[in-house]
């Protein structure tokens, strides 16, 4: 019952923020300011009456978050020219940086103003082979930012859209990174999460060969950064991109089949988290066989 309560309230949010796309900020500053009356209707209403006015009320604040959101990333970075110098910036890496292309990926967030761009605004950095920046440390670099490019060919993608849905308003090449690694809370990530994802990356170098690990690495973690172009246009037209682009969320949901056909034949929680940890190694484990 609480699912389907769910479903109204996540369709007036995503129908919000689709309308708000390309929205003017005053336009979205409406929305914001009209979802005011409504949320305080909703809260004194009847049920019905209600409902349809928190329904309105989530609906116009979402356009006003995706109108505003747009506006966010393109202020500064609107004002960057084709032929940028290298210039000197401050970051903060906030998601792990993908290192199986060679040259580590990473996003990072200015803790300074670095020219048109202000303090806060998302990057998505190409850091020198053999930098071992992890998520939470901070980066002194001298790099060449540039707007991700919009559609080139009609009907193709769009690289500035994309990048638009991880809240990264420019992207560059550092021609040279200096590291301070994270201390206190900051560094919680790097001694958890980062250190099991290069034990697991570490594994699949060792037991896994090129051609094998082209397509586990992108499943498993999401890394794509070496994925070959003949491979991902292979890929495509299959189409099967989407199972790396959904990386190890299929499995999950895979997991969670096996998890519910094992409470459906009676098991406990002790039998369903057994079934549910147990699939994804024999599936590992059956490739592995195989390939040998």
């Amino acid at each position: 019952m609480g699912g389907r309560c769910a479903v109204p309230v996540a369709v007036a949010v995503w129908l919000g923020i689709l309308a708000g796309r390309g929205s003017t900020p005053m336009a979205a500053v409406s929305c914001l300011a009209a979802a005011l009356p409504c949320a305080w209707l909703a809260a004194r209403a009847p049920a019905r009456v209600g409902t349809a006015a928190l329904l309105l009320a989530l609906g116009l604040a979402a356009a006003a978050r995706g109108g505003l959101s747009r506006a966010a990333l393109d202020h500064g970075a609107a004002a960057l020219g084709d032929d940028e110098p290298p210039r000197w910036l401050h970051a903060r890496v906030v998601e792990h940086p993908l290192r199986e292309g060679g040259e580590p990926l990473a996003i990072a967030t200015l803790t300074r103003a670095c020219g048109p761009l202000a303090a806060g605004t998302r990057v998505r950095l190409r850091l020198p082979a053999g930098c071992d920046a992890e998520i939470g440390d901070d980066v002194d670099a001298l790099a060449r930012l540039e707007r991700p490019p919009g559609r080139r060919n009609p009907g193709g993608i769009s690289s500035r859209e994309i990048a638009a849905t991880s809240g990264v308003a420019v992207q560059g090449q550092a021609r040279f990174a200096a590291v301070r690694h994270a201390t206190g809370i900051h560094a919680a990530a790097r001694a958890t999460v980062s250190r099991w994802r290069r034990a697991i990356e570490r594994s699949f170098a060792r037991s896994l060969d090129p051609e094998a690990r082209e397509i586990v690495t992108p499943l498993v973690d999401g890394d794509r950064s070496a994925l070959p172009p003949t491979l991902g246009a292979h890929l495509k037209a299959a189409g099967l991109t989407h199972l790396l682009a959904l990386s190890g969320l299929h499995v999950v949901w895979l997991a969670g089949l096996v998890r519910g056909g094992a409470a459906a034949l009676g098991r406990g929680v002790r039998g369903r988290a057994v079934a549910g940890a147990a699939w994804p190694s024999s599936i590992w484990g059956s490739r592995d066989r195989s390939r040998r």
